[in-house]
């Protein structure tokens, strides 16, 4: 089991950049989510009368369900970096712990945290790095997979 820490570089709620989300421990993955795909998701989610400041949030959520749901049977603990504040991260958590407890039911949402990840960590090195192309992410993700996951598609 695993004690993962998450990082993004390039937030999910800025659509002019793309978006990296990345975990590291003894296992790491990173998935890149081009800003082409989350301004289609934006126009998507907006038709659909969700509310701009939301989108960011959801389409974060989104990403950490594709980043982590190959890997959830192994972890132990996940501890995001935090970003958003304003009530935000409950949302996240909710939404994720509803998504994860699909393939793992007993998930507790003591294993869920938010706090600080800093520059030093794994978790960061990797997620900038593959925001500036160093490495490789381990998929690019699709409108349609990000939609799927929101339930949209």
């Amino acid at each position: 089991m695993h004690d993962i820490k998450v990082d993004q570089s390039g937030r999910t709620d800025q659509l002019t950049v793309d978006t990296v989300l990345a975990f590291s421990d003894a296992i790491q993955a990173a998935i890149l989510i081009p800003k082409a795909v989350k301004r289609a998701c934006y126009h998507h989610l907006k038709a659909q009368g969700v509310r701009k400041h939301r989108i960011g949030v959801k389409l974060l959520t989104a990403g950490l369900v594709l980043l982590l749901q190959d890997y959830i049977r192994t972890l132990e603990m996940i501890t995001i970096d935090r970003e958003y504040t304003g009530g935000a991260e409950g949302d996240i958590k909710g939404e994720l712990l509803q998504h994860l407890r699909q393939q793992v039911p007993n998930l507790h949402s003591d294993q869920i945290a938010f706090q600080e990840i800093g520059k030093k960590s794994a978790a960061h090195k990797l997620a900038l790095e593959t925001y500036r192309g160093e490495r490789e992410p381990k998929r690019r993700i699709s409108v349609e997979e990000l939609l799927e996951v929101l339930g949209w598609e």
